[in-house]
């Protein structure tokens, strides 16, 4: 499981896309944009099974399905529900619990899920990446005002940090303001 949880803003999204994009050759790849959504553990479970291929849309079917699958597969769910859901939540830590070590999971959301990551953390099956990991630093900010002076891009960086926080959209946004 890769797990990636931010705010909004925070590059989520275009992180997941790139490692998409960087999936191994003989891997295939599904993509679930759930946009945050609420949703019962049937719908996400009728959406799951949609993504996958998976003929019985059931939790029953899915655990069977996951727990048997063979082929390499990376499996993207961004932007998982935002809203606390402890049957949701549940219905994944089940999904996650029982998935074939064939099944990558990548999961993009704003909240961190109520699912056994210790057990995963122990089992060296968790990657997490947090919100300060996906947050620009001054440094990597000033290297994108390169048409700058040194001295003033450093300046600049610093401002644009303290206003955003590191957030890409943010930094964007600033840079944005000020770039023709």
């Amino acid at each position: 499981v890769r797990l990636i949880c931010a705010p909004p803003g925070s590059g989520k999204s275009a992180l997941l896309t790139e490692c998409l994009l960087r999936a191994p050759q003989r891997c295939d790849v599904c993509w679930l944009p759930l946009a945050g959504a609420a949703m019962s553990a049937s719908e996400f479970c009728l959406r799951l099974a949609r993504a996958m291929g998976v003929a019985e849309a059931t939790e029953a079917g899915l655990v069977v399905a996951l727990s048997r699958w063979s082929v390499p597969t990376w499996l993207f769910i961004d932007d998982y529900c935002r809203t606390p859901d402890p049957a949701l939540d549940a219905l994944l830590d089940r999904l996650l619990a029982i998935s074939s070590p064939a099944l990558i999971w990548w999961l993009g959301t704003r909240r961190r899920p109520h699912c056994n990551w210790p057990r995963l953390l122990l089992d060296d099956e968790l990657y997490e990446c947090d919100s300060p990991t996906l947050a620009l630093t001054q440094e990597e900010i000033a290297q994108a005002l390169k048409h700058l002076p040194a001295d003033q891009a450093r300046d600049v960086a610093v401002r644009i940090f303290q206003r955003t926080a590191g957030w890409c959209a943010g930094v964007r946004m600033a840079l944005m303001r000020k770039c023709d």
